[in-house]
């Protein structure tokens, strides 16, 4: 679900919001007798001139307009001509000229060509690198085209400099004469504070993220005798308001115009720093008329067309799309409008722009079943970007429209990717969505699918009323139970390919399983298992899992995701299936052969946070076994748990004995009893590249392998390794750490780990709570073992369903059910049509409305209904302790575990219909022998049975009464 994480800082770098201007068209004038040798006085006033421009802070929503530098663009019979005046006062250059700071051009032979070039020049203006450089850095030519040339000359100015280029025309195959069209956009890249490629910033005339992939993106230049007007002003018409105008610094204090059709409109007065601004209220403003000319002494600033107004009935249709919840309504009604507006060009092109976004939004799952898509498999994010759609002006009529659909390309991408931003960044980013959300409810205050994003939540009743018949915790299980299968058929009716993905790309739809468990697991739902049976047997048909295992080399999560969330749910679906279970050994056989030796203190562990099913990368910086590691043999660790193989039990036991040894030392400052995050390879010490023992720095210092990261996975890998082999030493570091977190809590220390030293004893335990408790590790603990010493943690810390089964208390497990009963009571657009990545279909009101604020509501908690259907008190991912299946369908039913041993099993059944119910329990983990099965009703024995347990299941037949609790009872004779 990271992979993305790579690209994720050169897309927001350079689209974070894309600039307030799209790509656009632009005559430049022709411009005899320019020379490129230092000296700009040849050039005088001519040229296309751009004086404003975005910068770009990384993560930034909203850029900054500035006015440090300025462009000049024309052209001749040789090439292309720039001039690029810069105000730098600070430079860092780079050997790679194209890291630091930096001039990048992209030019094409046409806008939508794929002739083109990306060329890099660097003024030499660093200490160290004193000599103008360039280069090619992307080359899209047609094969054989001759070396690319350029022409340049930097002069240094007070406070900057100024440099002079030429791209010769051949370097395209181009024949220039006047009414030809380029395609041409620059980008100036500042490294103002260090040399960290981090604190990089961007000085952009460029209105799109994707030019390099998408010519079509860049500004059409227009070779001609004379230019385009130039753009030296940012206006905004505000709707039934002023006009505000920002320009150049150098023009504060100037007499600003507006002029149309030969009248004054208004004067204003230009003030400010660094940018100069003003408001002018504007008299007689014609809105059907021509353009309006903006100058300040005698110097024209800008050109600006108005938009038409809307005659009443395409308001109407405009109207009608914006307040429609259906989005292949809202699709149809503005095609409509967009055929509807041929007579006013700029209202033409931002429907242009919306189009393709909204299209994606209403249609990309047909166009994926139709073939129309080159990528199907990513039919649902591809076009979701915090820079899409493209920025309209504030004063389109369709900038409603623009603001819907950028705030929920913001709100996923934060639901998406947000771990991998700062606070700080989280929040701009959903302060920016909130505003637009904000437009766009004003403009459509029927949208209830605005509503989600704000403060008005969307109910979803569901289709039955409470039983008065039922308790409390019956009838808030079977809205949650009903709401999930609801929500997962679906995904499956609406989102489902052919060949079984969903759209959101392989890595992110196998992981859908993990929040279907409650269903999946605990139901025999046909529907529901077919679909998880074609997603997992046809990604095993991909190229790339030939051998058993990914080939492609990445770091641990992402090679391991494509068969640790494929077979896993195959062994609960179909758990003597051969085919699944030798995909499971073969994942045992690479942990043996390839993936793991034996270190320099002579334990097992894997060599490398980076492989494949084919490779190991030997690079020392991925050098690590890490807590993420258990993710690669899940499936074999299942299938271990199951049949206890001799053999897997050496391999695996070897392996956490490292573990074991590991979180008893105190290493590199890392306390005595607790796991660290990572082991190096082939030292086995734990240490990280900086020398700190919690932050190993592996793959790109990723957090995903920062302590405690996935902690949890060892922990309950520890757990198994115990109850298979009963040696105490697996369970010390689960025992040390529960301790350690005991004690934290009782002195009242507080859970903030800025509180603590990094490393330190109280940092550890102030975080202790979620590696403990997430997975279920220390509960299941306490239901294997029946130790009591830390109930008083799990009381306290853990969730509605384990209270439940240490007290027998119902309030515990009934307000439990009752927060993901109340998720799925609103908002189901959030878990279904909403959704833009696959694995963050349950996640949307944890991680968008606790960061912003927005409101308070519980979220769905799926593990913990899991656990009360099945018994299992913690995740069914690693050691899952289900310790039943109710072969009958999520409807009309509830079940509530309230014992589960080796030699027993308890469990309060109601059902909801009007006759009675023949099903069957399959029941999990009694040990061999016979057992005495009752089904009781208000104390009054329904049925008795006696049942032989040979294998790790067994299957017993019910007829459960309509609408009274029934006990089920299986107790060992």
């Amino acid at each position: 679900m990271y992979r993305q994480l790579v690209k994720i800082a050169l897309v927001l770098l350079v689209s974070a919001t894309a600039s307030t201007a799209r790509a656009a068209n632009y005559d430049i004038p022709r411009l005899d007798g320019i020379t490129i040798d230092g000296d700009v006085a040849d050039w005088g006033d001519r040229g296309f001139r751009v004086g404003l421009f975005d910068r770009w802070v990384r993560l930034a929503m909203k850029p900054t307009l500035t006015d440090e530098a300025d462009l000049r663009v024309g052209w001749d019979d040789k090439g292309l001509l720039l001039r690029v005046a810069r105000e730098d006062a600070q430079h860092f250059e780079h050997e790679q000229h194209w890291r630091l700071d930096a001039i990048e051009l992209f030019v094409f032979d046409q806008p939508g060509g794929k002739n083109g070039l990306q060329l890099v020049v660097t003024p030499g203006l660093d200490e160290t690198l004193k000599e103008l450089r360039w280069g090619t850095y992307l080359d899209m030519r047609p094969p054989g085209s001759p070396k690319a040339t350029l022409e340049a000359v930097r002069t240094v100015v007070p406070g900057g400099y100024v440099m002079e280029i030429r791209i010769p025309w051949s370097n395209l195959n181009i024949e220039p004469a006047v009414g030809r069209s380029i395609g041409a956009q620059m980008v100036i890249v500042d490294a103002d504070a260090s040399r960290d490629r981090a604190d990089v910033e961007f000085i952009c005339w460029y209105p799109d993220k994707a030019t390099a992939s998408d010519s079509s993106k860049v500004h059409r230049l227009t070779l001609a005798d004379a230019p385009s007007a130039p753009e030296m002003a940012q206006v905004e018409l505000v709707p039934d308001g002023p006009m505000r105008v920002r320009t150049p610094d150098r023009l504060a204090g100037k007499t600003l115009t507006i002029e149309q059709d030969g009248r004054t409109l208004g004067t204003v007065e230009l003030a400010g720093s660094p940018i100069a601004a003003a408001e002018v209220a504007l008299k007689e403003l014609d809105l059907n008329g021509p353009p309006a000319t903006l100058r300040a002494a005698d110097e024209v600033l800008s050109v600006v067309t108005f938009y038409r107004p809307l005659p009443a009935a395409q308001r109407a249709v405009l109207s009608q799309a914006m307040n429609t919840a259906d989005e292949k309504e809202r699709y149809r009604l503005l095609r409509f409008l967009q055929a509807d507006v041929q007579s006013d060009p700029r209202l033409q092109a931002d429907l242009d722009n919306l189009m393709t976004v909204v299209d994606a939004w209403a249609n990309n799952y047909d166009h994926a079943m139709a073939g129309r898509l080159a990528v199907p498999g990513t039919y649902l994010n591809a076009i979701a970007a915090p820079g899409s759609p493209e920025e309209v002006r504030a004063d389109s009529p369709v900038y409603p429209i623009f603001c819907l659909y950028r705030g929920r390309h913001l709100a996923w991408w934060v639901v998406e990717y947000g771990r991998g931003f700062s606070r700080a960044s989280r929040q701009a980013i959903l302060t920016e969505a909130h505003r637009l959300f904000e437009v766009a409810h004003k403009a459509a205050p029927g949208n209830p699918i605005i509503g989600i994003y704000l403060r008005k939540p969307m109910p979803t009743p569901p289709p039955f009323a409470p039983d008065a018949a039922a308790p409390e915790w019956a009838n808030e299980q079977r809205v949650a139970t009903e709401g999930l299968a609801d929500i997962i058929h679906w995904w499956i009716d609406h989102r489902q390919l052919p060949d079984g993905s969903f759209g959101g790309e392989w890595g992110d739809d196998v992981e859908m399983w993990r929040e279907w468990a409650p269903i999946l697991i605990a139901f025999d739902d046909p529907k529901i298992k077919d679909a998880q049976e074609r997603l997992s047997a046809s990604l095993f048909r991909q190229p790339h899992m030939a051998g058993g295992y990914t080939a492609d080399v990445t770091d641990v999560e992402h090679t391991s995701e494509d068969s640790a969330d494929t077979i896993t749910p195959m062994l609960h679906l179909a758990p003597n299936d051969p085919d699944w279970r030798a995909r499971a050994e073969r994942l045992a056989e690479l942990t043996r052969d390839l993936w793991t030796g034996i270190n320099e203190r002579g334990h097992r562990q894997f060599k490398s946070v980076v492989f494949s099913g084919a490779s190991v990368s030997d690079r020392d910086v991925d050098a690590f076994d890490t807590v993420y590691h258990p993710r690669v043999v899940q499936p074999a660790l299942l299938l271990w748990q199951r049949n206890r193989n001799a053999a897997m039990t050496e391999l695996f036991t070897s392996w956490l004995d490292n573990w074991v040894a590991a979180a008893a030392r105190e290493d590199a400052g890392k306390p005595a009893g607790i796991v660290p995050s990572a082991i190096h390879w082939p030292s086995g010490d734990v240490r990280g590249i900086d020398g700190q023992w919690w932050r190993p720095g592996a793959y790109r210092d990723s957090i995903l392998y920062q302590w405690p990261s996935s902690l949890r996975l060892v922990l309950s890998t520890l757990l198994l390794g115990y109850d298979i082999t009963g040696e105490p030493r697996y369970l010390e570091p689960i025992l040390s750490m529960a301790k350690m977190r005991q004690a934290h809590v009782a002195a009242g220390l507080g859970d903030n780990p800025a509180d603590h030293e990094p490393g330190s004893l109280a940092w550890c335990a102030a975080q202790l709570n979620a590696p403990l408790l997430d997975d279920g590790t220390l509960a299941k603990y306490r239901m294997l073992t029946g130790d009591k010493q830390f109930d008083d943690l799990l009381l306290k810390e853990a969730d509605g369903y384990v209270r439940y089964r240490l007290t027998g208390d119902d309030a515990a497990v009934t307000a439990a059910l009752r927060g993901t009963a109340n998720a799925m009571r609103v908002d189901r657009p959030a878990y279904t049509s909403e959704v833009r990545w696959t694995d963050r279909v349950f996640v949307f009101h944890n991680r968008y409305y606790k960061e912003s604020g927005e409101r308070d509501m519980t979220a769905a908690d799926t593990r913990m209904l899991y656990g009360s259907l099945t018994g299992d008190p913690g995740s069914p991912l690693y050691f899952p302790m289900n310790a039943v299946r109710w072969k009958t369908v999520p409807r009309e039913f509830a079940a509530l575990v309230d014992h589960t041993a080796d030699r027993a099993f308890t469990a309060r059944l109601y059902h909801f219909g009007q006759t009675p119910r023949a099903m069957s329990a399959e029941l999990y983990g009694l040990a061999p022998g016979e057992y005495q099965v009752t089904l009781t009703a208000q104390g009054a024995e329904l049925a008795s049975s006696t049942v032989s347990v040979e294998t790790s299941s067994t299957i017993v037949s019910l007829q459960v009464p309509p609408r009274v609790v029934c006990v089920l009872t299986v107790k060992a004779k």
